[in-house]
């Protein structure tokens, strides 16, 4: 008995598997729209689509950074309405009890900064030890006899 032949793949099931299919529901408004961009732009609709999303990656961290760096604005010139932010985000995720920290104190031996933030694995004993450390002081408005002001 004779070894059965393998049956050649066709060139087009080839090309199809090659070349997924996107397929995209438009209206006959939306699509004459993006006709004429297409037209305006010299180029094909497909031509225009790839263009768009290869240069969605690159917006969105444009975006991205930009953001952050207003975050960090905020963050350097209200410091109390960035807590209050971060604390109303937190609340918004369904995060329970969250209370942010960062700051940083210099290392009793090199004397570079260690950074102190609500991710780091001990941040409870560090909050219990500024509890310790802070526990007669208040705020301004809250000033009672022989303790020390903060602000």
């Amino acid at each position: 008995m004779m070894p059965r032949r393998k049956k050649k793949e066709k060139y087009i099931h080839k090309w199809l598997r090659e070349h997924p299919q996107v397929r995209l529901y438009l209206t006959r408004e939306e699509h004459a729209e993006l006709k004429e961009i297409a037209k305006e732009s010299g180029m094909s609709i497909k031509e225009l689509v790839l263009d768009a999303l290869r240069n969605a990656g690159r917006l969105y961290n444009k975006g991205r950074v930009a953001g952050i760096r207003m975050a960090l604005d905020i963050f350097i010139e209200s410091p109390r309405e960035f807590y209050d932010l971060a604390k109303d985000r937190a609340q918004e995720r369904g995060i329970k009890d969250f209370e942010p920290m960062l700051f940083t104190v210099p290392c009793s031996v090199c004397g570079e900064p260690m950074v102190f933030h609500h991710q780091i694995p001990k941040s409870g004993v560090v909050r219990k030890v500024l509890r310790e450390a802070f526990k007669l002081w208040y705020h301004p408005g809250c000033k009672k006899k022989g303790r020390t002001e903060i602000t």
